[in-house]
Formats: C-alpha cells, sequence, structure tokens
C-alpha cells in the first residue's frame, strides 16, 4: 500500500521542482555562475600558491583580481553572494554547475 503513494509523491514532487526554473532576482543563472567560479576558483589556486592562502586578509592584488573578474564579467558582489546563497539550497542545481567548473578548470 505504501508503494502505491510513493510513486504519486515522488512525480508530483518532480513537477513542482520542475516549473520552479524561474531565479529570484539578483541570482546569477547556472552560466554565470560557472563563469564567475571557474575564475574564482582558480584565483583561490593563485593565493594558495603565492600568498599561502591567506583568505582573512588576502593580498592587496588577489582583492584586485577579484574586483576585475566581477568587472569583467558584469556582476557584483551582492549577486554572488545571492548567487550562492540561493544554491546551497538548491544542491542539485549547484552540483551541476560545480560538475561544468570542474570540467573548466580541467581542461
Amino acid at each position: 500500500m505504501k508503494r502505491h503513494l510513493l510513486l504519486p509523491l515522488v512525480a508530483a514532487l518532480t513537477l513542482a521542482a520542475c516549473s520552479h526554473n524561474t531565479l529570484p532576482e539578483g541570482v546569477l543563472d547556472a552560466g554565470q555562475m560557472a563563469d564567475f567560479l571557474s575564475e574564482a576558483y582558480q584565483l583561490e589556486a593563485y593565493n594558495t600558491v603565492m600568498y599561502r592562502g591567506n583568505t582573512d586578509d588576502p593580498a592587496p592584488e588577489v582583492r584586485a583580481a577579484y574586483d576585475d573578474i566581477l568587472r569583467r564579467q558584469g556582476i557584483s558582489r551582492d549577486e554572488v553572494e545571492k548567487s550562492l546563497e540561493y544554491y546551497s539550497r538548491h544542491p542539485l542545481e549547484y552540483k551541476e554547475i560545480l560538475d561544468e567548473v570542474n570540467s573548466r578548470i580541467a581542461e
């Protein structure tokens, strides 16, 4: 009997998830997020090698490089923060983004 209830529940949840394609205002779409994270992770690797990964007080060059990434991509820190909050609450979407970032970095 319980098995008969599970299928309709899964179907309803799947449909609800699919109908939620609209992102909240100020949240980067998956492509924009992958673009930002690809560059940001490379910068983090550089920071780790050059400055021993001091993320509490990054070197001025590292802060300037983050600002350059944001400027070139036409996004704001606020959009990045909102996007990180959003995708942390949507782990399946975030995993797809991170998979894309990993494939870009591996190239």
